[in-house]
């Protein structure tokens, strides 16, 4: 987790970085899906967000391995981060529900969490998120750190393109 921490507190608006959270569906995918193994491959960092793919890590001495470092704990513990909860965080989740469900718990359990934006794309692909408007909205926030939460493998491939 500290170096997800680090990778974060170091995240400022103009300079893209990503951290991908993989499961073993994500790596399963991997070998017949060239956009999503171009995406991850391009990330700044990839981390097991599950106990297989973290086992089988620690089993091969993976250099640089970090452990299981799950999406949402990394999530908690960015927003609890002195130097991470002040940046400028968007939300990019999949339904306004959850937006609206998350903002809330953020609100009330991470006072100090600086949230500039919210967006739900339209239903669909890649290609009709990426037409969305709100991909505008969320470059206009300037955001330091953008989480998405659109399910695996889209979320990868949106942040491969974005």
């Amino acid at each position: 987790m500290p170096q997800v921490l680090d990778v974060l507190a170091g995240s400022t608006w103009g300079e893209a970085r990503s951290i991908h959270f993989c499961n073993t569906y994500s790596l399963s995918l991997v070998d017949r899906d060239p956009e999503l193994r171009s995406a991850l491959a391009r990330s700044s960092m990839v981390v097991p967000d599950g106990w297989p793919l973290s086992f089988v890590g620690r089993i091969l001495r993976v250099p640089g391995h970090a452990g299981r470092v799950p999406g949402p704990d990394a999530f908690q513990a960015a927003l609890d981060h002195e130097l991470v909860a002040g940046k400028r965080h968007v939300l990019f989740c999949a339904t306004l529900e959850v937006l609206a469900d998350l903002r809330r718990i953020i609100e009330s359990h991470h006072p100090k969490a600086n949230i500039v934006g919210a967006y739900a794309p339209p239903f669909g692909g890649l290609a009709a998120i990426l037409a969305d408007r709100s991909i505008h909205d969320v470059c206009a926030e300037k955001p330091d750190i953008v989480w998405v939460g659109l399910g695996t493998p889209l979320q990868d491939k949106f942040l491969g393109a974005a």
